[in-house]
């Protein structure tokens, strides 16, 4: 059941637009601490977890795509930090990842190896705020559940993670598949890509309903306690461009 035929396969690069993200960090992990409870899905620890851990930011991004060559979809992210692979790559992970698209799940996979799954989302304006509930696919209890709010500013300024270069680059290890998910396949080689995404910024704030003071309770989605202070992207565009697999 993992793959379908009639999902279709659209191989990279993308050029994602109509990009509205949130991004908050949280305190950056030691490579001598142990992993958040939830920070990868229990079938794709022990592969998530190759290489070594190095640290570095980590965070969680809360993302809509207007429009891409899988269509339309939503996106909830976690990276918890930096590795260092066998072959001597060093880039950032995501760990565990949502999306609301069937055709992102498989192909997501299939291109960088991000290990996606599929999810429902619901956001919800309440004044200049906006409510968001993630709940897995069957279940009406979101896993989910936080309120953005943008802090008040005269204006946005333009951003774009290109001018970090390198620094952005994802190294992802091969995947293992879910015979009862659809999309979510199995891959048999590293990945690595650098996307770059830019648009205009402003400052945003996170308020979620706390799990013994964390976001989740580290089931469906790591038990965290981001920074309450971030930023958003609006009108923006991702290029997720054409992976470089290896082998270690």
């Amino acid at each position: 059941m993992a793959s379908s035929d009639t999902i279709p396969q659209i191989p990279a690069p993308w050029t994602l637009t109509g990009v509205t993200s949130w991004t908050f960090l949280c305190s950056p992990l030691s490579p001598k601490v142990s992993f958040p409870s939830g920070w990868a899905n229990a079938n794709e620890a022990d592969t998530l977890v190759d290489g070594t851990f190095v640290g570095g930011p980590s965070g969680i991004m809360i993302i809509r795509y207007g429009a891409s060559p899988a269509g339309p979809y939503d996106e909830l992210l976690y990276i918890p930090g930096r590795w260092t692979d066998a072959s001597g790559q060093t880039g950032f992970r995501v760990t565990r990842i949502y999306v609301s698209s069937l055709v992102s799940v498989e192909n997501g996979r299939k291109n960088w190896n991000i290990p996606k799954h599929l999810a429902n989302f619901d956001f919800t304006p309440e004044g200049k705020n906006t409510h968001v509930r993630v709940t897995v696919p069957g279940y009406q209890q979101p896993f989910f559940d936080a309120v953005l709010s943008p802090v008040p500013a005269l204006f946005s300024i333009p951003a774009s993670t290109g001018i970090l270069g390198q620094y952005m680059k994802m190294i992802q290890p091969p995947l293992p598949a879910s015979p009862e998910e659809q999309g979510v396949v199995a891959t048999t080689s590293h990945a690595s890509v650098t996307p770059v995404l830019q648009g205009s910024t402003r400052l945003y704030t996170l308020k979620y309903n706390m799990h013994d003071g964390k976001l989740t309770n580290g089931f469906d989605f790591p038990a965290i306690a981001p920074w309450r202070l971030g930023f958003q992207i609006s009108d923006g565009t991702t290029e997720f461009g054409l992976p470089e697999f290896y082998t270690v």
